[in-house]
């Protein structure tokens, strides 16, 4: 059985890995019609080189915008859960140190 932590990390893997492979395979095309057409990029090429790298970034800027949106929701429930249970019970204060203390 595969935990909710280990299909967070594949499916990291398979975001990184797709987006790895569009830059890598945009870079590849672009240097193969430049040097086999005459030192020329055609615009089908350039339209494949557009959407290669726009759609590596969205996969990468999805996945940080909703890992932070999540560290985001977990700190604001665990500051809401922290504030009601210090509303209903009162903690006493911390003795304060004196320099006796310090000595000992």
């Amino acid at each position: 059985m595969i935990t909710l932590e280990q299909r967070g990390n594949i499916s990291f893997f398979v975001q990184y890995g797709i987006s790895l492979l569009l830059i890598i395979s945009g870079i590849t095309i672009a240097f193969m019609s430049f040097f086999f057409n005459s030192y020329d990029i055609s615009s089908g090429v350039l339209t494949y080189i557009g959407e290669a790298f726009v759609t590596a970034g969205g996969f990468c800027g999805v996945a940080v915008y909703i890992k932070n949106s999540f560290i985001e929701a977990e700190a604001k429930v665990k500051d809401t859960i922290n504030d009601e249970l210090n509303k209903r019970i009162p903690f006493a204060k911390p003795e304060e140190k004196t320099e006796e203390d310090d000595l000992e």
